[in-house]
């Protein structure tokens, strides 16, 4: 599932997630447009804030783990 869809899931706006992570909203816009590729930093930083799997963020790195 992409991240807007697991964004949406979670009922979270890209403010919301922007602010909590501390990133711009058009950041988090290009994530879920995947224009701009979710680096495994960031990716275990939604992971930790909102529970999103690791391999919806990035298979390439984490196929198949939570």
């Amino acid at each position: 599932m992409a991240l807007r869809e697991q964004l949406k899931q979670r009922n979270l706006t890209f403010a919301e997630v922007a602010n909590r992570l501390d990133v711009s909203v058009p950041l988090i816009s290009h994530w879920c447009s995947e224009r701009v590729r979710i680096s495994a930093e960031r990716a275990l930083e939604l992971h930790r804030e909102f529970g999103i799997p690791l391999h919806e963020l990035r298979p390439d790195i984490w196929e198949g783990e939570g």
